[in-house]
């Protein structure tokens, strides 16, 4: 579905800001992280950036980070963060069990993904979630069981973040060709994660807590209505 202008401001903004303050955000949680014993990694287009680009993607609008999904982690996690400026906006849940948190800071939206292991069939997965007729379902995306058993600290921008052992792995399995820049309207249309499994049998929820601080002014919109005018004239 085509975005609205509204939208498209408000993802113009939201790349702004993350490069403005993503960094800082990214090394105040590896912080938190590293100070209170919890694991996480870099994930999705965050960690495709940091390992590909040595920064964020160019049009990446937020962060992606993952974790152990283990009720410690839930409980810690969310307290540590609201305590340092944080506001959670909502959970992606299978009921009341939670699969992935999004908060904000400073405009930069950060998601979290919880990993579980599949020890009967081996596998270890993130759950997202994508829609149908009838609501929201839950997408896995799966990978080898010992995937995210190790981390390894990477310099960045002066910061010390955390990924996976084998970041290769992790980005050849979720996106393929990662190695070649495509836009994101490309990616839309091309991207194809074969170990993306689609759970139209398990139905999800969200639940949400805040509105986001992103909002578009009026000024920002006459700018924006201007700035096309003089590109088409």
């Amino acid at each position: 579905m085509p975005k609205t202008k509204r939208q498209s401001l408000r993802e113009t903004k939201r790349n702004k800001l993350l490069n403005e303050y993503g960094y800082e955000v990214l090394a105040s949680i590896h912080k938190l992280c590293e100070d209170n014993d919890i694991t996480y990694w870099l994930y999705g287009g965050t960690l495709l950036g940091m390992i590909r680009d040595q920064g964020f993607i160019a049009s990446d609008t937020d962060i992606d980070l993952g974790i152990w999904d283990t009720p410690e982690n839930h409980t810690k996690l969310e307290g540590l963060l609201i305590e340092i400026g944080f506001v959670k906006l909502f959970d992606f849940c299978i009921g009341d069990n939670i699969l992935e948190q999004r908060f904000e800071r400073d405009g930069v939206g950060v998601d979290f993904w919880y990993f579980n292991k599949n020890k009967v069939e081996d596998y270890s997965y993130a759950s997202g979630f994508n829609s149908d007729k009838d609501g929201l379902y839950v997408v896995e995306d799966r990978y080898k069981s010992s995937a995210f058993d190790n981390v390894k600290n990477l310099q960045v921008h002066n910061k010390k973040l955390s990924v996976p052992a084998e970041p290769e792995y992790i980005l050849e399995t979720f996106y393929g060709n990662w190695q070649v820049p495509i836009t994101k309207t490309e990616g839309y249309t091309q991207f194809k994660n074969p170990n993306q499994v689609h759970r139209h049998d398990i139905r999800a929820n969200r639940k949400h807590y805040a509105k986001s601080s992103i909002q578009i002014t009026l000024q920002e919109r006459i700018k924006d209505l201007i700035d096309g005018l003089l590109r088409k004239y």
